[in-house]
């Protein structure tokens, strides 16, 4: 993945909870087909968006104990050692857990609370994606989601 931003996109909670589905499986061509049928997007976006659904997968298998120790290390300048702590104490691989320290450098990661994330969608406003998160981690409706963003402004 070339890029950790978010592509500023909207994607339905249900396609995105198949695409999440997909993504646990390891089915992640699979992934990217769905969300490309669901959204229009092309092949490059599709994959950035399902190469942030894995970050968020590998993320919940990242106790916060390690999480907070690679954190540290990485605030160290150790980038390299906070991946060996991660691969050392989780199930992922050399490969995932590079993936994932890059992205805890990015700003990703389990202390970022729904509002945070919400009002980095909003910064770049794209609104459509943060309505559809909200909608996504609370089961709240359209309608209350859109209440919930605006009351962030």
């Amino acid at each position: 993945m070339s890029n950790l931003a978010k592509p500023a996109v909207h994607v339905q909670p249900q396609t995105r909870h198949l695409a999440s589905g997909l993504v646990a499986e390891g089915k992640l061509v699979q992934a990217v087909k769905l969300v490309r049928g669901a959204t229009g997007l092309d092949l490059r976006s599709a994959k950035e968006y399902v190469d942030t659904l894995k970050l968020e997968y590998l993320a919940r298998g990242v106790p916060p104990e390690v999480e907070a120790a690679a954190l540290d290390l990485i605030a160290k300048g150790e980038p390299g050692e906070a991946a060996k702590v991660v691969r050392r104490r989780t199930h992922l691989g050399s490969r995932d857990a590079k993936l994932y320290v890059e992205a805890m450098r990015a700003g990703y990661g389990r202390g970022r609370s729904l509002s945070d994330r919400v009002r980095a969608f909003t910064a770049v406003e794209d609104y459509a994606s943060a309505i559809a998160v909200v909608q996504d981690e609370t089961g709240m409706t359209r309608e209350e989601a859109e209440r919930f963003v605006t009351s962030l402004d």
